[in-house]
Parts: structure tokens; sequence; C-alpha cells
């Protein structure tokens, strides 16, 4: 995930971002290392000011269900 997915959570586009936040929130329950859940969650932050709506709702998707790490 961080090597492929991570990335797309910076890309210019719109699309990807917003695919990046969902498998992000899909693969919730699995085990992420601290320092990479930081990076995850500051970008995924960072996507809820995005212009594009869906990287907005999948962003915010995808922090409520990262937060219980």
């Amino acid at each position: 995930m961080q090597q492929f997915v991570l990335v797309e959570l910076k890309s210019d586009n719109g699309f990807l971002r917003a695919r990046a936040a969902w498998v992000y929130a899909q693969f919730n329950d699995f085990p992420i290392a601290e320092d990479h859940l930081k990076f995850v969650l500051d970008l995924l932050f960072a996507n809820l000011s995005h212009n594009d709506l869906p990287v907005r709702v999948y962003s915010a998707i995808a922090l409520i269900k990262l937060m219980s790490h």
C-alpha cells in the first residue's frame, strides 16, 4: 500500500486521489505502521479541501475509519 496507493493520495488526477482514499478505507482493519499511518492521515486531512467532491467524501470516510488505529 505504501508503494502504490500512498503516492496516489497526492496525484494530480482527482479520480486517483479518491480511489486511493477508498482503498485505505476498505483496508482499515489491516495493521499499518505508525509512521505510515501518520503520513496517510495527514494526506487525507489535506484532501478534505480538494476541489473535487469525491476526493473530499472518500477522504472523510477513510479518516473516520482509520481513526480507530
